[in-house]
């Protein structure tokens, strides 16, 4: 991308196959996590946490007033790992 004129210079997306009858790289549905994880890094770094500060990675209930929303496991292995460093959920690779 041309950072002055925000024109695409090039796109690269693998394809499942030769045949492929999709552009990948334009009409694939993405993941939201990956998107929006630099700017909740980003918020914690600003509000004094470290890349060291260990966090609890745990299922979350909240009470909306209207029910209990639950916060599902959403990185790719689905699994809770307890207590890990910002650096761990850097890593993680989140799921839809």
């Amino acid at each position: 991308m041309d950072p002055w004129t925000g024109r695409v210079l090039a796109m690269v997306a693998a394809s499942r196959s030769t045949r492929a009858s999709s552009n990948r790289a334009t009409q694939a549905l993405r993941q939201p996590g990956s998107a929006f994880k630099p700017f909740v890094y980003a918020a914690a770094l600003d509000n004094g946490y470290t890349p060291s500060t260990v966090v609890m990675d745990a299922p979350i209930e909240i009470d909306t007033g209207a029910g209990r929303w639950r916060v599902e496991a959403g990185n790719y292995s689905h699994k809770f790992y307890g207590p890990q460093t910002l650096r761990f959920g850097s890593s993680i690779r989140a799921t839809s």
